[in-house]
């Protein structure tokens, strides 16, 4: 998700903001959400001190919008699986579960921030709270084609797609916490979820 090549070399003046985000987006990920701060972000854009709080109020306003961002990446990941052409829908009900998992393992402190630092969790924008909705809802759209499609039973929307996010996360969860980190055994583990949440709405 991140680019590893420092954002100042494609800062550009009139898109600080977007620059503050990329840059807050890679020092997660390379040093965790601790070592972000304002003032740093600056100096590696190689702005001014007070720069950055012409767009961010403090880095709480600032994560809020880096996981706003993640979110974003994160509906498109998923939407790219559910509109897949000649997959039929239960297949791109599986891909999308495989997507959600990989964008988790690659991405690793994003996936972290957007779902479980204190900071964003309890301080949710409401243009934050759209896209963590409009990621959830991909899940919601696949599952209603599904449905359609005669492939999955048909019950209440939200507490099916409900039940598929909550085991995705909790597996997402425990292997980032290293509760299963053998990486032979991952692929194998992966597969086994697919099958048992797949197996757990189909008709």
């Amino acid at each position: 998700m991140t680019n590893k090549t420092n954002s100042k070399n494609s800062y550009h003046k009139g898109n600080l903001r977007e620059s503050l985000i990329t840059e807050a987006a890679l020092m997660i990920q390379e040093q965790g959400i601790t070592a972000v701060t304002l003032r740093e972000l600056g100096r590696r854009l190689e702005v001014s001190r007070t720069a950055p709080y012409r767009h961010f109020e403090d880095k709480t306003d600032l994560l809020c919008s880096v996981a706003e961002h993640g979110f974003r990446v994160f509906q498109d990941t998923l939407a790219t699986e559910r509109l897949s052409e000649g997959v039929r829908p239960i297949s791109r009900f599986q891909n999308m579960g495989r997507a959600y998992i990989c964008f988790a393992l690659e991405n690793t402190s994003y996936y972290r921030l957007m779902f479980r630092e204190s900071m964003v969790v309890d301080h949710q924008t409401q243009s934050l709270k759209e896209a963590g909705d409009a990621a959830f809802n991909e899940l919601r759209l696949i599952l209603k084609q599904c449905q359609d499609d005669g492939a999955v039973v048909k019950e209440d929307l939200d507490l099916q797609a409900m039940f598929v996010w909550s085991t995705m996360h909790g597996y997402c969860s425990l292997v980032l916490d290293k509760y299963h980190d053998e990486d032979k055994k991952l692929s194998a583990m992966t597969e086994h979820i697919i099958t048992k949440v797949t197996r757990g709405v189909v008709v």
